[in-house]
Parts: C-alpha cells; sequence; structure tokens
C-alpha cells in the first residue's frame, strides 16, 4: 500500500491523462481489481492490443513528464 504521498503524486499524475488512457491504466495496474495484460486490457475495451499497448505506453510518458 502506497504511502499518502505516493498515492499524491500518482493522482495528480494521472490527472495529465485522457480518459482511455487513464482506463487502461487503471485495468492495466490493477486500480480496479487484478492487474490485466494488454491482451486481456483489449478484450474488455474491445479494441487492438497493440491500441491498448500505444495508449499505456503515452499514458506513462504523460506521467512522467508531469512528475517531472
Amino acid at each position: 500500500s502506497p504511502d499518502a504521498e505516493t498515492h499524491r503524486l500518482a493522482v495528480y499524475a494521472m490527472g495529465a491523462l485522457s480518459p482511455a488512457e487513464l482506463e487502461v491504466v487503471e485495468l492495466v495496474y490493477g486500480f480496479r481489481g487484478e492487474p490485466k495484460s494488454d491482451g486481456e486490457v483489449a478484450n474488455v475495451l474491445e479494441v487492438p492490443r497493440v491500441t491498448v499497448s500505444k495508449r499505456r505506453e503515452r499514458a506513462l510518458e504523460k506521467m512522467r513528464n508531469v512528475l517531472a
């Protein structure tokens, strides 16, 4: 379980994401139940796996930039 500061920074960084990117991050990293693979998320969202991968990568880059 993250400490309060880590949680605050994660929420702040996630605020920079589009709704589609946020949904992928929440599913991949287990914010909505168990963590899921890109393939599992693709099945849930009914999109190609490559779309999930690109959204995840773009989301993580945005989060890194916000926190830099």
